[in-house]
This record gives structure tokens, sequence and C-alpha cells, in this order.
């Protein structure tokens, strides 16, 4: 064509256009049928050169001709479109081929031929193809043809683009119904949004209004259906689509989605769900944050343009579809609230600025919105509290102050509603807002600031309400738990997100703690499925730490919380199967039993297991009752022939406000595992709590260590103040059974700290040695479901020196006996008891009896200290008493003792003759 610039054949164009126009209209003529198909393979380059022609004669001579020649053009088009409804199978590659050179020839036609002069032929040629022609063959050609026109010069005129606009969307209206050509129908419509951006606004208004008339029905119902259905592809170029038309919506536009009509509401319907499905999967992607920040934006504009006049259009429809739809864009809010890509503090401060600069905070214009739409709801707003509860909580959870400002004083309106609606109303809030807390907290949501912001909403909101004194202050009360509830949760993730490496002992100990605490705050009466699940998470963590016993006490609280005879199926849990609620019962039990077996807590064992076979009992499963017998009996005979360490108990102080709230300067008991020590136990302790500081003394901590940033730890060891013992009054059991009383199911505990008064006598300290001693009472007897118990109660006393002396000998007396009987049966090991006896009667002889008749028996000790006389009495009477155990103690430890050690007893024999002596001087001086 570049070298075609003389016009001497200016005229040949007439030529060229009647002979295709003749092979075009003789198409069913076989012999024309053959070369057609190369003429249209050539028509693109043909129509080139008649387009050359013609302007080469009008060159020289102006506009002579035009006319004619523009009115040959549209026949040429025409017949075009004239030979596409031939249905003869034998056309169907020129057919293709006429609709694929034609696409390329547009830009070329509008030299000579007037934009809309061309819309007018092209949208006959369109009609040739009807989108109900059974000709499938020819719909991918015509959609490139479309897609062609979409994307040439011919479509950015408006007088053209205004012809052919509506043609394109109806006929891609229809292939998207029927699900024909997906691919490149969705291509077409992405090209048609593309164009319409760069529309001016007065010309994109119109051409908007076509789209929302004809196609935007049909779009969305395609995106929500894709969406069903998994087709990826599709749906990313049809919601690329639907976004690109609502950025370019007028207000106008949004009004045509909302009419009072079912088509409408199904639209409104359909569009909701879209963006859920956005909101959902596509804008979670961080390679393309700039794009998802777009996306969120639009939707975030289209939900404010239209939230409002969805709620006052729907609101007084009764119909549960209408109650869906506005609980579901209730449900959006809070969804675009709380989308990770829309949370702005955790990009760098440089990405945020230009975000907001861009768009602002979208969280916040949702929030308005939301409060918008609340507000539009008027009288109905008591059908969608319980609904909008959990959509407050999760939005308000956000780490954004703005926000927690719009939304918050929301909570308000809902305590009120649910408080005036009577019957459960107040308490199905406080379920669905512990769930939601517990859920979303747990998740990673919230921080302390939502603590804070809604505890000064709550307290400042209540009282101006329209409600009785006596409702405020049942809501306050209400919101004071919920609060509590929120910074426990918070705690527990900060446990589980901190430095102490969760699988290890340190790491147990404080989830155990937390979870304790949250399994606390659910009563096992209102809420027991939360208080269920709390129990299972610390059964878990039990067995993980091997605290057999403690998970004991677990198991069997987790089975009092079911009944036998339920059959509800409850799921799996703690490698149990699915099962009936009796089943899982049953299954709770036995772990109970087997579990106090392993921590030697027999006792505890045998007693469940009683309860558990009377039950089988009256079933008649006798094969299960021997099972359960045969383990009782086990334990019975575990308690008469184990000896079982004692376990040491320790006093832990956590002082300072480094800590979490519900440790915050709060004191505990803590049982030690076997043989554990307080070195070791201190220091199992501290790694749970990197850089608390271990406080030196016992001395109660002031102010400066109570209200500091810091933590400290005291620690000290304690002893177990025996409670009630079964079998005290019996003095032929067997010594072990009394043995697990001494330090089992007990709760209250002493430690002293030595002191002198007065002037110390350094040749007899005990005249002046006084003991503060410390009793400390737990909320729950130990063992129990927790390693530990709170103190929740402290005394303290001085023990005067001549108390100090009761006690010390009381002690070793009983000490003595228990030794002394565990040794009577042949065969065990003697060295314990030698020491022991040793020990007595050599401190007894070198003066330790003789320190306490200086200190306490002489003339002057009465005279001063009249009130210490049944003290006295009582400490000469248990110095004589010792004489009579030790006494049976050699002759148990002569019976006993081989034959190398008995010049060492004879030597004892010697001591004791002198010890026996002081006794009776001091029997007689009584």
């Amino acid at each position: 064509m570049p070298c075609y610039t003389c016009s001497s054949a200016a005229l040949v164009y007439k030529k060229i256009l009647n002979n295709i126009r003749g092979y075009l209209d003789h198409s069913s003529d076989p012999e024309v049928t053959n070369a057609l198909l190369y003429v249209l393979f050539s028509l693109e380059y043909l129509l080139k050169f008649v387009v050359q022609s013609r302007c080469l004669f009008a060159r020289s001579t102006h506009t002579i001709g035009l006319p004619s020649f523009k009115e040959n053009i549209k026949l040429t088009i025409l017949s075009i479109a004239s030979f596409l409804t031939n249905p003869a199978p034998t056309l169907l590659p020129s057919q293709k081929m006429a609709l694929d050179q034609l696409g390329a020839c547009q830009e070329l036609l509008l030299n000579v031929c007037e934009p809309s002069d061309l819309a007018h032929v092209i949208i006959d040629v369109l009609r040739a193809v009807p989108p109900a022609s059974t000709n499938h063959v020819l719909l991918l050609p015509k959609l490139r043809f479309m897609k062609s026109i979409v994307e040439s010069k011919l479509f950015e005129s408006a007088s053209s683009r205004s012809k052919l606009l509506p043609k394109f969307l109806e006929d891609a209206s229809i292939y998207l119904r029927r699900r024909e050509e997906n691919a490149a129908v969705l291509e077409l419509i992405a090209s048609l949004a593309s164009k319409l951006e760069y529309v001016e606004t007065k010309q994109n208004g119109e051409a908007m209004r076509c789209v929302f008339n004809i196609l935007f029905s049909h779009l969305v119902h395609f995106i929500v259906s894709s969406n069903t259905e998994g087709d990826g592809q599709s749906l990313a170029l049809a919601c690329c689509s639907l976004l690109s038309f609502l950025r370019s919506a007028t207000k106008e536009d949004y009004a045509e989605i909302i009419q009072k009509t079912p088509e409408s509401l199904q639209l409104v319907e359909q569009l909701c769900g879209a963006f859920m499905s956005l909101v959902a999967d596509s804008l979670g992607c961080q390679q393309w944050y700039t794009l998802s920040i777009l996306q969120a934006d639009i939707i975030a504009a289209t939900y404010a343009n239209i939230g409002k006049g969805v709620f006052l259009t729907f609101v007084d429809m009764e119909a549960k579809s209408e109650a869906d739809l506005l609980s579901t864009f209730l449900e959006l809010g809070g969804a675009l609230i709380t989308h990770s890509i829309l949370q702005l503090e955790t990009l760098s401060p440089i990405r945020r600025l230009v975000i907001e600069q861009r768009c602002g905070d979208i969280r916040v214009s949702v929030a308005e919105t939301l409060v918008m739409m609340w507000t539009a709801l008027g009288k109905h707003q008591a059908a969608y509290a319980f609904h909008m509860t959990g959509v407050l909580v999760r939005a308000t959870l956000v780490r954004e102050a703005s926000v927690r400002k719009h939304l918050m004083p929301l909570f308000i309106d809902l305590i009120v509603l649910a408080y005036e609606s009577g019957g459960d109303g107040i308490q199905d809030f406080y379920d669905e807002m512990t769930a939601s807390l517990h859920a979303l907290i747990s998740s990673g949501m919230g921080d302390s600031g939502f603590v804070a912001a809604l505890t000064s909403v709550w307290e400042e909101g209540i009282p101006k309400t329209s409600l009785s004194e006596k409702a405020k202050e049942e809501c306050l009360e209400m919101t004071r738990r919920l609060l509590k509830l929120s910074s426990l949760l918070i705690d527990y993730r900060s446990i589980r997100e901190g430095p102490v490496e969760a699988s290890s002992p340190a790491g147990l100990s404080l989830h155990i703690d937390i979870v304790y605490h949250l399994l606390q705050f659910y009563p096992d009466s209102e809420q027991p499925q939360m208080s269920r699940t709390c129990l299972l998470m610390l059964i878990e963590l039990h067995l993980q730490a091997q605290n057999w016993s403690e998970a004991g006490f677990a198991y069997l609280k987790c089975a009092n919380s079911l009944d036998f005879g339920d059959k509800t199926i409850v799921p799996p849990a703690l490698n149990l199967p699915q099962q009936t609620a009796e089943e899982r019962k049953a299954a709770l039990l036995m772990e109970s039993i087997s579990n106090f077996g392993k921590g030697q807590l027999w006792e505890n064992g045998i007693a469940v297991c009683e309860v558990y076979a009377k039950h089988l009992t009256e079933l008649y499963e006798y094969a299960r009752v021997s099972e359960v017998l045969r383990t009782q009996a086990s334990y019975f005979e575990s308690i008469v022939s184990v000896h079982r360490p004692s376990r040491e108990y320790f006093r832990v102080g956590h002082y300072g406000q480094g800590y979490w709230p519900f440790l915050r300067n709060k004191v505990y008991v803590y049982r030690g595992q076997e043989y554990e020590k307080l070195g070791a136990f201190s220091e199992r302790i501290i790694q749970a709590y990197p850089g608390a500081e271990l406080m030196k003394t016992n001395t109660p901590p002031g102010d400066e260590i109570l209200q500091s940033d810091k933590r400290y730890l005291q620690i000290c060891t304690v002893k177990p103040v025996p409670g009630e013992n079964p079998v005290a009054d019996h003095h032929s059991a067997n010594p072990y059974i009394g043995e697990f009383y001494s330090t089992n199911v007990v709760g209250q505990f002493v430690y002293s700290r030595p002191f002198h008064k007065g002037v110390k006598d350094k040749a007899n300290e005990f005249k002046s040695l006084w003991l503060e001693r410390t009793t400390v009472e737990t909320s729950n007897a130990l063992p129990n479901i927790l390693p530990w118990g709170h103190v929740t109660e402290t005394t303290v006393r001085d023990i005067s020196p001549i108390e100090n002396g009761v006690e010390t000998m009381l002690a070793k007396n009983k000490e003595l006996i228990g030794l002394i009987q565990s040794h009577k049966t042949p065969g065990k090991n003697i060295n314990p008891l030698s020491m022991a006896l040793n020990g007595v009667i050599d401190a007894a002889v070198m003066g330790g009896v003789d320190n306490y008749e200086k200190a306490f028996f002489t003339a002057e000790y009465h005279d001063a200290n009249p009130q210490d006389r049944p003290l006295v009495a009582e400490l000469k009477k248990l110095i004589v008493q010792q004489v009579s155990i030790l006494e049976d103690g050699l002759q148990v430890h002569k019976d006993q003792a081989p034959e190398n050690l008995l010049p060492f007893h004879d030597k004892m024999e010697g001591l004791f003759v002198q010890m026996k002596k002081k006794a009776e001087h001091i029997k007689e001086s009584s």
C-alpha cells in the first residue's frame, strides 16, 4: 500500500467492491464457494486497496462521488451480514473468515465512513449471528469480532458507542446466562469495562446506566455461581470487570440496583454474596497489595453507597430473605474491617502513609457505614441485635482507635435491647459475647487497648441509659466479667506467643495456669460447653507435663459434667472417638482411674472405682465390673506395699506490675515433683518468667516492689499441716496408709522465720530463739486439678522459745514412732533407724536436753513466765515420752541389726542409760 500513490487506477475500488458483493451474494453457487474463501482471506488487503484508491481519487476530485462510495461500503458490509445468515455447513469456514477479517478493518473504514453509519451496519452484522442461533461455530469468531470493535477507535466515538454498547451488552448477557464461551465473553466484558473507565463523565453516566440496566445482574449472578462451581480463572476476570463497573458507577446507577422488587432483592443478595467471596478469597494476596487495596476501596465505596438504601428499602419487608440479606450486609462490614490486608498498623510507616493518602483508612469508612445502617434499622434493631453482637466484637478488636470510637457505643444499644427484650435476652447477649471473644482473641485479634476502650465506653454509657438502677448494676457486673474474660484471653495469647517454649516444663506451667483461670471464668451450669473445652485443654497440658495426679482430677471433673443415660453425640477429643455422652463419661472415668494410678494417688482412684463399679453393677455389666474391681484391688495392694516419697511444697509470690493481671501480686503454694528440692524448683519457676528477680528474703514486700514495673519472685519451702486422718485412731493400720494423709489432702501450710528477742545467749540460743510463724490457706486442698493452689488467707504469729521446743520435740517423737513402726517388719534396711536413734540419743546426752532444762525448767523462768507453765509441763512430758520411744526403738534395732552393727548398738545403749537418768530427774522435778 505505501507504494500505491498513483491515481491512475483511482476508480478501481468500484469494481473490487462490486466483485466482493458478487461473490457474497452468490455464495450458494458451488463454483463460487471455493473461491469465496480466498476472497475473504484477502478481504483486509482488498479493503485497504479500496480505501487507498478512494483517498487518491478524492485528492484529485475532492468529494466527488463520496456518497456513492459510502453506499458501496455499506452495501458490501450488508452483503457480509446476509452471507452470515446462510445456514450451509460448507460456508462455515468462509463465514468465520469474514468475521475475523471484518474485525481487522474497522479503523481502516473510519477513514472514509462516519462512525455512526459504520456502527449501524456492524449491528446488522451482529444480528446476522443472533445469540439464539444454533450455529455455535460462529459464536467465538463473533465474540472476537465484537472485542476488536471495542478495542478500536470506532468505540471511542460517542455517536457509535451509544449505538453499539446496548447490543454488545445484550448479547454478552445472553451468553453469560447460557455459559457459552465463558472466557471469550468475559474478555469482551473486561474490554468494555476498561474502555468505559476512560469515557468522559457525562457520556460515562449514560454508558453505566446501560451496563447496570442490561448486564450488571447477569454478571453478578455469574460470579456467585462461578464461586460455587470453582471456576477460578473465569471468576477472577468477572470480578475485575464488576469492580471496574462499580468504580465508574454514579449515584443514579446505585439507585437502579435498589428497588423494592423481588428482582432487585435477588440482585442485592447476589452482589453481597459476590463481595463476601471477594473479601474471603481475593483480597489476601500480599504480592499484589496495591491491587488488593484498590479492590477493597471499591467494595467499601459500593458498600457505603448502597448500604443505607438497602436497609431503608428492605427493612420493613418481613420475609426471611430480606432479614438474611440485612444480616449478611452487617457481616460484610465486619469482614471488611477485619481483613488482614487492611490492617495498616502492620505496615511500615512510609507504606501506611502512601495508602492513607491514596484512599484513607478503609476500615474507618466501613465503620461509619455500619453505624449508618444500624441507625437505619430504627425500631427493627432488636431483630438484628444478636447478629450485630458478633459483628461488633469482630470489628472492634482491630487495633485502630478510630474504628473503636465509631463502633463501641453501639454495644450500649445492644445491652439495652437485650435487657429490655426480657427472658434470656441478656444471657444470650452474654453467651454470644463470650463465644466471640474467645474465638477471635484466641485467633490473634485484639489488644490491651480494646479492653481499655471498652471499659471506658461501658462505664460511661450504661449509667446514662434509661434502665433501672438495678438493671444498670446488673449490666455493669456483666460487662466487668466480659472485660475480665477479654483480659484473660489476651494474656493467654501473650503467653502462647511469648519467649518461653510452650512444650518446656516452664511453658507448660504457664499455659496450665492461664487455661485454669479461663476454666474458672466459665461456670459449669451456665456455659458447660466452654467449661468442657477449657477442661480438655487443661487435660492435654497435664498429660504433656506428666502431671498424672492433676490429669486424673481434670478427667474426673470433665466426666462429672456429663450424665449417664445421655445419648447426645459428642465430637472426638483426647484421642477418644466420636461417641455418645454416656460413652464419653465412662471413658473419662477410666482415664481418671488410670492417671490416679500413675500419680500414685491410689486413694482417689479407689473412690472413682467405687462409683463406676456401682453404676456398672446396676446395668449388670459384670465383665466390666470385674475389670474395675481388679484395678481397685491392685490400688489397695499398692497402698500397703509401696513406699511413696513425700512431696515437698513451696510458697511462690509473684510481685510487681510486670506480670499479667491474673498473676500480679498473687501468692501460690506449689506441689513439688517427686524428689524435687528447693533449688531445682526455684530454677524451674524462674525459667517460666524471664527477667524475674528472685527475692533473697521472705519478708513481705513493700509498695516499691508491689507497684514496680518489674517482676519479682519470692520462693520458700512450706510444710503441710495435715488435715483429717481417717486412720489416726487405728494404731494397727499399716503405716503407709497414715503417711499419705500427712502430705496429701492438705490445704494449710506453714513456714517459719527464726529471730532472737532480747539478749542472745551464745551458750544457749534456745532462751531467745523465737519463730515468726506464717500460716497460709489455699483455695483448694492439694493435690487437685492444678499442681498449685491460690493462697486465700495468710496469718502471722510469733512462736515463743518454749512453744518452739514443744513443737520440735513433738515432731521428733512422731517421726521416731513412724520409723520404728516401719522397721518392725523383718528384712528392711536398718540404716535409717540407726541414724535416727543415734542422732537423738547423742544430741540429748551432749547437751540437747540440758539446754532445755537450763532454759525453761528453772525457778527464774517459772517466776518470769507463769503463763508458760502448761507448756513447760508438756515439754517435760515429751522428753520422758521420747525416752520410752527410744527404748522401744533400741529393742527393734537390736532385733534387726546385723552382727557388724552390734558394737554401734552397744554404744547407743550406753549413751541411752545416761539420757534415761536425765529424763528420770526431769520427771521427778515435775
